[in-house]
This record gives C-alpha cells, sequence and structure tokens, in this order.
C-alpha cells in the first residue's frame, strides 16, 4: 500500500520488495528492471525484476524465478480460469522482458 508517486527508484534494489498496492504512477523506475504483469481478478498483482540477468516474479507474498513461478501456478492453479489468467500475466512479463532486452530469448 506504499505510496511510491513520483518516487526516484532508479537505484532501488527491489528484489523480493511486495509491491502489492504499491501506487507506482510517475514513479522513476529506469534502471530497476521492472516489468508490471498488472492485477489478476483476485487481487494479486504481479510485478517481474531482473537482476543479473535473471527474471524474479513477485506476487504478494511470493518471490520465484520464472520457472519457478510456472511450477507453482501449474500445480497451485491448472486447469482453471485463475491459472489461465495467471499464465497470460506470466507470459506477458515474460515477452515484455524479452522487449527490453532485460533477459535472453532462452
Amino acid at each position: 500500500g506504499a505510496g511510491l508517486c513520483s518516487a526516484d527508484l532508479s537505484r532501488a534494489d527491489l528484489l523480493g520488495a511486495d509491491l502489492i498496492g504499491a501506487d507506482l504512477s510517475h514513479a522513476d523506475l529506469s534502471g530497476t528492471c521492472l516489468v508490471d504483469g498488472g492485477q489478476r481478478s483476485d487481487g494479486y498483482r504481479f510485478v517481474g525484476s531482473v537482476k543479473d540477468g535473471v527474471l524474479q516474479i513477485h506476487a504478494c507474498c511470493r518471490s520465484l524465478s520464472i520457472t519457478d513461478a510456472w511450477a507453482h501456478w501449474v500445480e497451485t492453479r491448472g486447469g482453471t480460469p485463475l491459472g489461465e489468467e495467471t499464465f497470460a500475466i506470466l507470459t506477458h512479463i515474460v515477452a515484455v522482458a524479452k522487449i527490453r532486452k532485460l533477459i535472453g530469448e532462452g
């Protein structure tokens, strides 16, 4: 629930930070390598962060590598509408991270 509107986070290490409910509008995120995945219908906000070329997914209290995130949500939400929504969000985060050249194509 932090109000980070207009905050300069250009040198902040947000790996592991819980950004659920944070207002990042107008925040200077240059250099932080964040990808906002949006909010799932149950209120969970998904944010990707990249540090040393590794994509991490942050959602509520979870902070998982993209590989572990896929495995977690396949196991817990696979075959459900919430799962399909989650996979669309994860796909978006990966695609944007690749377009921004934050991670490799692999």
